[in-house]
């Protein structure tokens, strides 16, 4: 089991204007070896070390602190998939413009997503020390693949526009939800 010490330190730089709270935190966790056993005398084990140093302006415990530092890694996550599914890493023109034009429209893309999202299912998480996110999210590739890119075809029966698709009780059921969760949210 990983053990956790911490101390803190308020320091300021030369160059600095104010003092700032440094948090160190030193977590020893044990490994094992690579090599061969010797069955049935030991196990050989030692343990390692891994540092981290958190400046921050909060005021409450390096515990809170370090908690809360380590969420960052979902908002890298959330990031990190617009970048991917939303293709906020591509330039797509030679002018600013056009690639400003992109990216916002990606941002939105990925936002209304998002709130598409939280609109038509419940909380799955309550509020916690780490503050992770109240809704577990799908990714938008799979939203993409499950709700958009399915085989179809648009007719026009008595004069009314109408989707039809191949008989799926998922999909069907999932289109459903998503469109009473719309209707609710108006």
């Amino acid at each position: 089991m990983p053990r956790r010490e911490s101390d803190e330190l308020t320091w300021k730089p030369k160059s600095w204007q104010h003092a700032g709270r440094f948090v160190f935190v030193r977590q020893t966790a044990p490994t094992r070896g690579s090599g061969p056993l010797q069955l049935d005398l030991f196990e050989p084990r030692s343990t390692k070390h891994s540092y981290q140093v958190i400046l921050t302006n909060k005021t409450c415990s390096a515990k809170a602190v370090m908690q809360f530092h380590h969420v960052r890694g979902s908002q890298e996550g959330v990031i990190g998939e617009a970048k991917k599914s939303a293709m906020m890493d591509y330039i797509p023109t030679r002018s600013r413009a056009g690639n400003l034009v992109y990216t916002m429209a990606s941002i939105m893309a990925h936002n209304v997503t998002r709130e598409l999202q939280r609109q038509t299912t419940p909380r799955s998480r309550k509020t916690n020390p780490k503050r992770a996110a109240l809704w577990v999210f799908e990714k938008l590739e799979t939203m993409r693949n499950k709700l958009i890119r399915r085989a179809g075809r648009v007719l026009y029966p008595d004069g009314r526009l109408t989707l039809t698709m191949s008989h799926n009780r998922a999909v069907q059921e999932e289109l459903e939800r998503v469109m009473n969760g719309l209707q609710e949210a108006a």
